[in-house]
């Protein structure tokens, strides 16, 4: 596995964005076959001077134990991280959603809500509400046209049972692939 300043080796890590620079390091040690008691011994020598400094000093750096010592870092790094899964990231989604093809915006959404859903952070009904808030106009009217349709209530004084989230789900990844095929339809018989 190369070290930093070779090349192909992980950029050095700062402190910033724990979160993502472990993913990276976990999957170089899986390509470079580096065997999981390896990785607390080598992860220093990832890190810039004054985090190599604090890494050597937590528990599981001592004891060799990778999972121990990242549950450490991600706790002492915390603050730099780069949040997923958090509100946070949910409403830079939907503030960006306009940037994004619909295809892309309702998968990196089921993703993050997924889990504010299982952690019980989020209701299904909130989460269909938000969804909707990352919607343009014209598909906000196509999911309400749906859940009225299906008896779905999307608003705490609307009757009805609560959304079915997968279902709505499917509706847009069908009208995403029809937007899709409908453009390179356009694309192919206008020129």
């Amino acid at each position: 596995m190369p070290r930093p300043g070779q090349p192909g080796s992980l950029d050095v890590f700062n402190g910033e964005n724990i979160s993502d620079y472990l993913e990276s390091f976990n999957a170089e040690c899986e390509l470079y076959g580096v065997k999981a008691d390896q990785h607390a011994a080598r992860f220093p020598h990832y890190c810039n001077t004054e985090v190599k400094d604090i890494v050597t000093l937590l528990g599981g750096y001592e004891s060799r134990d990778w999972n121990q010592l990242q549950v450490e870092m991600k706790k002492f790094y915390w603050q730099n991280d780069h949040p997923k899964n958090t509100f946070t990231a949910l409403n830079a989604l939907i503030r960006r959603s306009r940037d994004l093809t619909l295809s892309a915006f309702v998968l990196k959404f089921t993703a993050i809500t997924n889990v504010l859903v299982t952690n019980g952070v989020m209701s299904a009904a909130d989460r269909v509400i938000r969804l909707l808030e990352g919607l343009n106009e014209g598909m906000r009217i196509k999911v309400i046209k749906l859940c009225t349709q299906k008896g779905w209530r999307i608003t705490d004084q609307d009757s009805g049972e609560s959304p079915n989230f997968d279902e709505i789900k499917k509706f847009l990844d069908d009208e995403a692939k029809t937007n899709e095929r409908f453009a390179v339809y356009a694309r192919d018989h206008t020129m």
